[in-house]
């Protein structure tokens, strides 16, 4: 009862896998997705990190390769050093970013419909690609984005260790 009631807040994600390095961009674009948004954070790179793993690195390169838009979208609570590291990941690897502000932080649609909007895509031609199912996984299926979740590449936030918790419960294999 529990992990079901756990299930509609932490939605099941179309793939699960270890990294970004085992994404198969061909795949993607053979099911019509042209738009790749990306969480940053523990998805890309460690929390706070201002270097993309080399698995990230190669995603983006063979995802831009292969005609695809590429948008990191991130949440930013607040402080603009933190939009401004955002902004320079994005910048050194020639893609697009977009910073979710409060209120309107994922799982919320906003940050998801203007990511759609900057990569020009719809739901049925983007997927997101995050290591949280209650941010990342929520927001995207609430407008039916195809979610890809990642295992986090490292220590949690304070306020991510509650969710991450119970997202155990819900999907206690993953």
């Amino acid at each position: 009862m529990v992990r079901r009631l756990l299930r509609l807040y932490f939605p099941t994600p179309d793939i699960s896998l270890n990294d970004v390095g085992e994404i198969d961009i061909t795949q993607l674009i053979e099911m019509g997705i042209t738009a790749l948004c990306l969480d940053l954070d523990n998805s890309l790179t460690l929390r706070k990190g201002t270097e993309l793993t080399p698995k990230a690195v190669a995603l983006i390169d063979k995802a831009k390769d292969a005609g695809m838009q590429v948008l990191i979208l991130s949440n930013v609570v607040w402080g603009k050093r933190r939009i401004e590291r955002v902004e320079l990941i994005a910048a050194r690897h020639d893609v697009k970013c977009y910073c979710a502000r409060f209120p309107w932080l994922k799982p919320n649609h906003r940050p998801y419909r203007e990511a759609m909007k900057l990569c020009g895509s719809t739901p049925a031609q983007t997927a997101m690609v995050g290591d949280q199912c209650g941010t990342d996984g929520r927001g995207a299926r609430k407008l039916g984005i195809f979610f890809i979740k990642v295992k986090p590449l490292g220590d949690d936030h304070w306020a991510t260790r509650p969710r991450r918790w119970l997202e155990k419960i819900a999907f206690p294999v993953s």
